[in-house]
């Protein structure tokens, strides 16, 4: 492991992403949710904090999320304060806005409290991480092809790890996972200092061209839903310079603000090759069309993919959809 004043770098890391019967149940109470399937859900997530006692901030949250759709308050006191004692934390903001069907329990300014010092505490040591891995077919005597990847919000790298590395195992291409240093959780990251984050995506770039030898004509950047957005801000403002772009599921909005409502340049455009995936039912489809429309009216290569009955979730044959992204961006 080498680390930077920002950016913790750790290449190959034994430890693999989420065990399968964890990504497993994960997806599953995520359905539920959805589902509104709040009582089976619960039982789930119950079982998931005696199951997995390594994941306390995670499993607590779930709960708390299924309690609070049931106006189960005092209960979901009681799970919260459990989680406190066996590893959870969580920021104060993410209490107040995620669960803020609590705010009224007598408790509740007491936990934000003790919250607000951990979050204090994890704050003021925080760093971005950059994971790196490579496959059997990685020739470090060869310059490889790049894609830098960012996870969404209130994610991490373990979900990007889990979401991406499949599609690459016969691949020569340098994986790079960038996780942002604005925490929410110990499980939960964000971008919403954008500036701050323009700052780590650039920094994270410099980091891998200085360590690894990488194709400079072949740099891409990917990103899932906020991280997505961040990517195509990154890269068309110039603040980094890659040469295509992955979006998957993208939150756009600042992008519009940014591009499409104002003058703003963009930055590389002749020679940028990008891919988009969403879903026709997410909620931020219409306006991921006008930005792809808008790409396109500038010049710039690019594919739009919309997956028939998909919301802003990871579309199921993602592995087959990034396959065909890669081979475009790349022109292979």
């Amino acid at each position: 492991m080498c680390s930077n004043d920002t950016i913790r770098l750790i290449h190959n890391p034994q430890q693999k992403p989420e065990n399968t019967e964890f990504q497993r149940l994960q997806e599953l109470i995520e359905k539920r949710l959805d589902d509104e399937e709040y009582e089976r859900g619960l039982k789930l997530c119950l079982t998931a904090i005696k199951r997995f006692p390594e994941k306390p901030t995670l499993t607590h949250s779930w709960t708390l999320d299924f309690l609070v759709s049931l106006g189960k308050k005092k209960e979901a006191i009681t799970v919260l304060e459990h989680g406190l004692r066996h590893g959870a934390w969580w920021s104060p903001k993410l209490l107040k806005t995620g669960w803020k069907g609590l705010a009224d329990q007598p408790k509740f300014q007491k936990i934000l409290k003790v919250v607000r010092k951990r979050f204090d505490e994890e704050t003021a040591i925080a760093k971005a991480e950059l994971i790196v891995r490579t496959s059997e077919k990685y020739l470090r005597e060869k310059a490889s092809p790049l894609l830098l990847i960012l996870h969404g919000a209130y994610s991490n790298n373990n979900n990007s790890q889990h979401t991406w590395m499949s599609s690459f195992k016969e691949s020569s291409v340098l994986l790079a996972f960038l996780q942002s240093s604005q925490i929410m959780s110990s499980d939960h990251f964000v971008w919403d200092d954008e500036d701050k984050a323009l700052r780590e995506v650039k920094r994270a770039l410099s980091i891998l061209i200085g360590k690894y030898r990488i194709n400079r004509s072949k740099v891409i950047l990917g990103g899932v839903s906020r991280g997505a957005e961040v990517a195509l801000l990154s890269l068309f403002s110039g603040n980094t310079q890659a040469d295509g772009f992955i979006a998957v599921i993208p939150s756009v909005g600042a992008f519009t603000k940014r591009f499409i409502k104002t003058t703003h340049p963009l930055i590389r455009k002749d020679i940028v090759r990008g891919f988009i995936i969403t879903g026709e039912k997410d909620p931020r489809h219409p306006n991921t069309k006008t930005v792809y429309k808008f790409l396109k009216e500038q010049g710039i290569a690019c594919q739009f993919h919309s997956v028939p009955g998909a919301g802003h979730t990871i579309p199921e044959d993602f592995d087959l959809i990034l396959k065909k992204a890669i081979n475009f961006v790349l022109k292979e």
